[in-house]
């Protein structure tokens, strides 16, 4: 999967450059939301043509209720999570709520990159005997 179409939300600035320069090679649109609500009006009503969502929880949205929502939606659609500090909690909850990657800022394009490279590689899937 490379990713053509991109969700983030995010107020930071910092993040919305790193996200443009890790994407920069490949053919893809970032569309930016600055809240919770727009994120979800685009998961849910464009969440078929989005490829991955970034969505940065320092910018006080509900993020876990937020999460829950977007997988209730697009429950294929990877997500990437940046946190404002390194927490082992927020990244357990994240994952429990079936994030693909959690970061903690600041974040580099190059950090975004190699991310959003593990994402496009195959997963190996186990099957029944």
């Amino acid at each position: 999967m490379t990713p053509h179409s991109v969700l983030l939300l995010t107020e930071d600035r910092a993040l919305q450059i790193s996200l443009q320069q890790a994407l920069a090679k490949e053919d893809a649109t970032i569309r930016i939301v600055h809240g919770a609500d727009e994120a979800l009006q685009a998961v849910c009503t464009r969440g078929k043509e989005l490829d991955l969502a970034v969505i940065d929880f320092a910018d006080g949205c509900h993020g876990m209720t937020l999460l829950s929502a977007v997988q209730t939606c697009q429950p294929a659609l990877p997500v990437v999570v940046v946190i404002s500090t390194d927490t082992y909690h927020a990244a357990a909850v994240a994952y429990a709520n079936g994030v693909e990657a959690c970061m903690a800022k600041p974040v580099t394009a190059e950090e975004l990159e190699i991310v959003i490279h593990d994402l496009a590689e195959p997963k190996l899937q186990l099957e029944a005997a």
